[in-house]
């Protein structure tokens, strides 16, 4: 290939993969893909504006630690809650009812880092849920 035509087709090639990086799952941009599945969002609406970003997990001394990211990909404000669940290795949740609907406001394009320790040794794995607020 001619060094003239090599150029418009990096420049081409590079222009449709970056196109293929801002669809809907480059909203939701985890540090780890194996935490992905541990996002639940109430609606794709709300998906589609709101990321859960950076999740890390701390397993040292002590109860288990979960630290995310919340993102407000929109211009505008948004309203919603987020709730950290905690499960034990059987898959049940720990404590029922103990992890509270935390509501959040985020101005256009703020970020917000949360946190949650298990309750008891006996958590090994977590879910974030995220849902609108209730009226």
């Amino acid at each position: 290939m001619r060094p003239i035509l090599k150029t418009p087709l990096i420049v081409l090639t590079l222009a449709v993969l970056g196109g293929c990086a801002s669809g809907e799952h480059a909203r939701t941009d985890f540090s780890h893909q194996q935490y992905q599945a541990k996002v639940h969002f109430d609606s794709p609406a709300l998906m589609s504006v709101v990321g859960i970003t950076d999740i890390a997990v701390d397993r040292g001394a002590g109860f288990p630690r979960v630290q995310a990211t919340i993102v407000n990909h929109s211009h505008f404000s948004k309203h919603f809650e987020y709730q950290i669940k905690w499960f034990d290795s059987s898959g049940f949740v720990v404590n029922p009812g103990s992890q509270p609907w935390i509501p959040v406001h985020l101005h256009g394009k703020e970020h917000l880092q949360v946190q949650s320790t298990a309750p008891n040794a006996d958590a090994q794995d977590f879910s974030i849920d995220v849902r609108k607020q209730d009226s």
